[in-house]
C-alpha cells in the first residue's frame, strides 16, 4: 500500500533535485499534480504501479520504501542489499562506505573491521542492549522473576562505568592485531614517498624500521 507521507517526503525532503514543486514533479514525470497531490494527503486513488514506478526513479528512492514493503529508502541495489543482508540502516552503511573511501588515508575500515571481530564487542552491545532495555528513564532496575529489584543504579552512571570497562579490552586487542594485519597510513606514505623518490633508501629503511619493521630496499 502506497504510503502518503513517504510520498511527500521523497519530493520535499529525499528527492535528488532537490525539493520541488507539484508541478515541476508533474511536468518531468508526467503524473498530474492533483494526483500527487491526492495521493499525498492519503486520498484514495487508482493508481497503477507504472506512475509509483516513474515517481520513485525521479525522486531517487526505491519503490518498495513508497510502498511500504522496505525501510530501506535508496534506490541503490548495491546499498539496499547490503542493508537486507547485515539488518543495518541505510546510514549506517553509507557511513561504512565513507569509512572506505577514507581508509587509506585514516585506517578506520581495518580498525573497524578489528572491532566487529573482538570478542569484546559482542560483550559490549549485549550490556549496550540490557540498559536499554531495563531502563526506568534516568535509572536502570533488574528485576528478579518475583518482582524483587536485584540492581539498581544510575543508567548514565552505568553506561560510562560499561564502556570503560570494555574499551581498553577492545583497544588492547585492536593494537595488538592491526600491526598484523594491516599496513597504517603512515606505512602507507612512507612506501608512496620512497616509490616516487623523495625518500633514499637509507631514508626509507630509517622510517620502516620506527614501524617495527625491516626496509626491503
Amino acid at each position: 500500500m502506497l504510503n502518503a507521507d513517504r510520498l511527500k517526503a521523497a519530493r520535499t525532503e529525499y528527492n535528488k533535485h532537490g525539493k520541488q514543486t507539484l508541478r515541476e514533479v508533474a511536468d518531468t514525470t508526467w503524473v498530474s499534480a492533483s494526483l500527487i497531490s491526492d495521493l499525498e494527503a492519503g486520498s484514495p486513488r487508482d493508481v497503477g504501479y507504472q506512475k509509483i514506478s516513474r515517481l520513485a526513479d525521479h525522486y531517487g528512492v526505491a519503490v518498495g520504501w513508497l510502498l511500504d514493503e522496505t525501510d530501506t529508502r535508496t534506490a541503490d541495489m548495491d546499498v539496499r542489499g547490503v542493508c537486507e543482508y547485515t539488518g543495518l540502516s541505510e546510514a549506517a552503511v553509507e557511513r561504512l562506505v565513507s569509512f572506505k573511501q577514507e581508509n587509506d588515508r585514516t585506517g578506520t575500515s581495518d580498525i573497524l573491521s578489528l572491532l566487529l571481530e573482538a570478542k569484546g564487542i559482542t560483550v559490549l552491545l549485549d550490556g549496550i542492549l540490557t540498559i536499554a532495555v531495563a531502563s526506568e528513564g534516568e535509572e536502570t532496575r533488574i528485576q528478579s522473576e518475583k518482582g524483587r529489584t536485584i540492581f539498581h543504579a544510575k543508567t548514565g552512571e552505568l553506561m560510562k562505568s560499561l564502556i570503560q570497562m570494555f574499551i581498553v579490552q577492545l583497544a588492547e586487542s585492536v593494537a595488538k592485531e592491526y600491526p598484523k594485519r594491516y599496513t597504517s597510513p603512515m606505512e602507507r606514505e612512507v612506501e608512496e614517498e620512497h616509490k616516487n623518490g623523495t625518500l633514499t633508501d637509507e631514508q626509507y629503511n630509517a622510517a620502516i624500521s620506527r614501524f617495527g619493521k625491516k626496509g626491503e630496499a
